[in-house]
């Protein structure tokens, strides 16, 4: 069955259940229209991916689950200060911690969208980096803590610590959840990345 997306003025819903999205637009009030979208990777395929490189989608299999697109984007900005370490440690994918003044509270979960960095001498201010924004209390591992982490599509030489960083967030992947083992939960965040994969590239 191939994926719909339903959108209207302020959100977008994508989904391959049909019935979800009648539900979804109902819920939320607003009048959609339905359009393709792409594939997403078979379950088999979890490997680190290169951000950098056009993907290929007459490779992969298997189709998107859903994922809401804002029409506005959210701004967030903040400090990047030290973190717990786990996501280069652990995750394989090292991760951005903010330190905001004033910080909206979102629906926990992971976002999608933009970054931009101030002070760092690799990029310049003006330069659009994607990125993957986790936001909430990281369940799987008890942080008791509101935490807003971002995970860069760019290998740096140097330390981020300290430069401010703004995110521009475009859209909601999934809500976040405590796993049965460290394993699955990396299985999930690699099928966050291919699926943003494919939501740029299908732009």
């Amino acid at each position: 069955m191939k994926s719909t997306i339903a959108e209207s003025s302020s959100f977008r819903i994508v989904s391959k259940n049909t019935q979800f999205l009648n539900d979804a637009t109902k819920m939320l009030n607003r009048t959609c229209t339905i359009k393709k979208i792409p594939k997403r990777p078979d379950d088999n395929v979890y490997h680190k991916i290169n951000l950098n490189s056009k993907l290929d989608i007459n490779k992969l299999s298997g189709t998107l689950g859903w994922f809401l697109e804002l029409r506005e984007p959210i701004y967030i900005e903040g400090t990047i200060i030290k973190g717990h370490g786990r996501g280069l440690l652990l995750l394989g994918i090292p991760t951005a911690n903010l330190k905001c003044i004033h910080t909206i509270h979102l629906f926990t979960g992971v976002y999608y969208g933009r970054a931009y960095l101030d002070g760092n001498s690799e990029v310049s201010g003006s330069d659009c980096l994607d990125t993957i924004v986790s936001i909430g209390f990281n369940p799987h591992f008890v942080d008791t803590n509101y935490i807003i982490e971002a995970y860069i599509y760019k290998e740096f030489k140097e330390t981020l610590l300290g430069q401010t960083i703004k995110l521009y967030i475009q859209g909601f992947l999934r809500s976040d959840g405590k796993y049965q083992s460290l394993a699955e939960l990396i299985k999930v965040m690699q099928t966050d990345l291919h699926m943003h994969k494919l939501i740029m590239d299908a732009r």
